[in-house]
């Protein structure tokens, strides 16, 4: 009887161990992209970020900063009096914390109000600096996390916009503070 049950044991457990599928085998894990967005209804459409600078932080209300960061691909930088020239990507973020410092890390919710933990995003695809008027697309939900990475930060993008297509991506690196 013993032997008859060992026997199952191991049976049941040759069962288990061995019932790795071979599909599991062929599938294989997409690498994280630094520095990209994605957009669009199949999240086909990416653009490429290489630069973030940030506003000095200013007081919104009683223990409510604000702290305006946007991120920009290699077709624009900062000029000697600190404004973006060129034509490109840029994706603006206005961070709401409760400290005076650069940017708080953590999870922001995207909302327009001005309250601690929230974020306003928009995003253009062909902003130009010789223009007066360069509207962005408003990400309307979703979340943005910061987090410390080295000298810099992690800032990840999950949302919709306003045209209710999904939006997300990361930039990794540091902020230059406007001149």
């Amino acid at each position: 009887m013993k032997k008859l049950i060992l026997l199952t044991f191991i049976t049941i457990a040759t069962g288990i161990v061995g019932c790795n599928s071979d599909d599991d085998l062929s599938r294989q894990i997409q690498p994280i992209t630094l520095n990209q967005f994605c957009y669009g209804p199949d999240a086909a459409d990416t653009f490429n970020v290489e630069t973030a600078y940030n506003r000095p932080t200013t007081l919104v209300s009683n223990d409510v900063f604000s702290t305006a960061v946007t991120v920009v691909d290699e077709n624009i930088m900062q000029d000697m009096t600190g404004v973006l020239q060129g034509v490109g990507n840029l994706l603006s973020f206005t961070f709401i914390g409760n400290a005076d410092i650069a940017i708080q890390s953590g999870i922001y919710r995207i909302d327009t109000a001005q309250n601690s933990g929230n974020v306003t995003v928009s995003y253009s695809l062909n902003f130009d600096s010789s223009m007066q008027l360069n509207s962005g697309v408003a990400i309307v939900s979703g979340l943005v996390r910061v987090t410390p990475n080295g000298p810099g930060f992690i800032i990840e993008v999950d949302g919709l916009d306003a045209n209710d297509v999904r939006f997300h991506g990361n930039y990794v690196g540091r902020l230059t503070p406007f001149n």
